[in-house]
């Protein structure tokens, strides 16, 4: 964190320039995930198992802020039972996005791609998997994170790498909240428990130049 002290019209203005590196750590229990920060239990995430037809839910909260994601549509959610070769779609059915009680945005079913979208508050938020476990954020065509997940696996705690632009305490809960979405999205399990696992994402990559973005400093 660098602190720099401005004087506007004789009054003393404080400015935060805030650059966060954090490393995020997925658990698995019985009937969730859980995702914390690691040196930090100010804030936590999980995501309920959505078992057979269970709509999926991911929470994020810490500091009296706390986002919801929920998925919206049981006959989608039946649909999506069916074998993958009749629904080429993922992300499916929608997730509606709450701050506290208040519906805020939602996200737009994915046909086949590496990327996905989120509307929230009249912004576009753009998630796009990358070769070599890279995940880069857009909002409104400007990059605000990139997330790296590790290669190897031990006891299913997958470890995230996030550097972010950090302004306030809110953008630190929805990181939080995008890598838990991120994780069973590009990532899932299917449930089950291995030991070690090795997961690594490879082919052509159209936006590598992403992978390459720092938080500013």
């Amino acid at each position: 964190m660098r602190i720099k002290r401005l004087s506007k019209f004789g009054e003393k203005l404080l400015l935060l320039e805030v650059v966060m590196f954090v490393n995020i750590i997925r658990k698995m229990h019985l009937n969730k995930y859980e995702y914390s920060i690691e040196q930090d239990d100010s804030v936590s995430a999980e995501v309920s198992f959505d078992y057979g037809i269970l709509l999926r839910r991911i929470t994020s909260n810490g500091n009296n802020i706390k986002y919801t994601m929920k998925q919206n549509n049981w006959l989608l959610k039946i649909l999506m039972v069916i074998p993958k070769i009749f629904i080429p779609i993922d992300l499916f059915p929608k997730y509606n996005i709450f701050l506290d009680e208040k519906i805020i945005g939602k996200t737009k079913v994915a046909f086949c791609t590496p990327k996905r979208e989120i509307m929230i508050d009249n912004s576009l938020y753009e998630i796009y998997l990358h070769s070599n476990n890279y995940i880069s954020i857009m909002k409104d065509d400007v990059q605000i994170a990139l997330i790296k997940k590790s290669v190897l696996t031990i006891g299913e705690q997958n470890r995230y790498d996030v550097d972010f632009d950090y302004i306030t305490e809110k953008d630190k809960v929805f990181v939080l909240l995008m890598v838990a979405f991120i994780d069973v999205v590009f990532f899932p399990n299917r449930l089950r428990f291995n030991a070690v696992k090795y997961e690594k994402t490879i082919g052509k990559d159209k936006m590598a130049h992403r992978t390459l973005w720092q938080s500013k400093k």
